[in-house]
């Protein structure tokens, strides 16, 4: 899933999801925040690219 977040001073906060098949603009305030946090943390947690190399090739590896 994609997702993009755009701010303006006029607007707030929207946010468009897609998926393989729709889109979706959420411009209502809660939950446009609430998409964004959400994305914050999961950013926040992902391992990095390297480390995520090493991780599948450790799993693709393990007996």
């Amino acid at each position: 899933m994609a997702l993009s977040i755009l701010t303006t001073p006029e607007n707030g906060m929207t946010v468009y999801t897609e998926g393989i098949r729709s889109g979706s603009i959420i411009e209502e305030p809660m939950q446009a925040r609430q998409l964004a946090r959400s994305y914050d943390v999961l950013t926040a947690t992902a391992l990095s690219p390297v480390e995520s190399t090493c991780l599948i090739r450790k799993l693709l590896e393990a007996p």
